[in-house]
């Protein structure tokens, strides 16, 4: 999250590079690192200047410099690997992406390592699947390259094609936090709610992502028995859990609108939106818009879909 007192300085630097300032770009890149040394944007926004100003080695010499300072920083890494993959520096990216799941083995990192990967192979971004399939499954990276695949397929509406993808890897990782989670959307997506109470009750049972399968709980409570009562409990459950925690409160608005509780709805949904920085954001809004739709509130109504990005397919309960 961007600080406020750092605002200033990045509008000052992207205005400065925008301009072709590189030099004043860097100093004020260096000025931002010494307020806020914990945030990465000062350390990219100074490598694209010096890659502006004197070139790919240069920067890539200077990034090695800043990797190597903070060599345990891997939100720091994976950043710089996010900046030379903008401007299709595959081959460097590589080397900071990898460096990052190193540290830290996770989705993100690995997202970002596959689409590089890919365009050094040659293949462009409607093709990954078809490379993540070339992909060796003894590499230690499989399993994550294979849930890539799954939320691609997801996002792309392939519901079935994403829930095989899912059994695949939780046939080698029964506890794989993220195909447990995707499959728990998949099968309610698909309308087979007995089976995803099944994967949410393991999820309680194994405590793996327990905060969220208790959301989940209380939505197939629903669904299953309309037992709106004790759907309140378990999503309560995670919000004693985690008093912020948005999924919980799009739960809510959901169940206060399936009885007829609008304005309660909106009050819930308006908790949801509160954090922009939520991976289910845009969900979050596009449920606000179908309230607003539904109360007649046009101009808030066209405020919400403007934030709305056209392409944004992704789907709601």
């Amino acid at each position: 999250m961007v600080k406020k007192n750092s605002k200033k300085f990045i509008n000052l630097i992207e205005r400065q590079f925008k301009d072709g300032q590189y030099r004043k770009s860097i100093k004020t890149a260096n000025k931002l690192i010494k307020m806020c040394p914990d945030e990465a944007y000062g350390y990219t926004y100074k490598l694209h200047s010096i890659y502006k100003l004197e070139g790919k080695e240069k920067s890539l010499e200077k990034a090695k410099e800043i990797v190597n300072k903070h060599d345990e920083w891997d939100e720091l890494i994976f950043e710089i690997g996010e900046f030379y993959r903008s401007i299709d520096e595959y081959d460097i990216s590589i080397i900071f992406y990898e460096k990052a799941y190193d540290l830290n083995p996770c989705v993100n990192y690995a997202i970002g390592m596959v689409y590089s990967l890919a365009e050094i192979e040659g293949y462009d971004e409607d093709d990954v699947i078809d490379f993540i399939d070339q992909f060796p499954k003894d590499d230690p990276k499989w399993l994550d390259f294979m849930f890539i695949k799954s939320d691609i397929l997801s996002k792309e509406k392939e519901y079935k094609k994403s829930l095989k993808v899912c059994d695949m890897i939780l046939k080698q990782d029964p506890d794989h936090l993220l195909a447990l989670t995707k499959k728990t959307f998949l099968l309610i997506t698909l309308k087979k709610i007995k089976k995803a109470e099944k994967v949410i009750d393991y999820r309680l049972e194994n405590d793996i992502n327990s905060t969220w399968a208790l959301v989940d709980k209380g939505l197939v409570t629903v669904y299953l028995y309309g037992d709106y009562e004790k759907a309140n409990e378990f999503i309560s459950k995670a919000l004693e859990a985690d008093p912020v925690f948005q999924y919980a409160f799009l739960a809510k608005a959901v169940h206060n609108y399936e009885q007829g509780n609008l304005e309660e709805a909106l009050k819930n949904i308006d908790k949801a939106t509160k954090n922009k920085e939520d991976p289910l954001y845009m969900r979050y809004l596009m449920y606000k818009a179908l309230l607003l739709k539904e109360m007649g509130e046009t101009e808030k109504l066209l405020d919400v879909i403007n934030q709305i990005p056209e392409d944004y397919t992704d789907s709601i309960y």
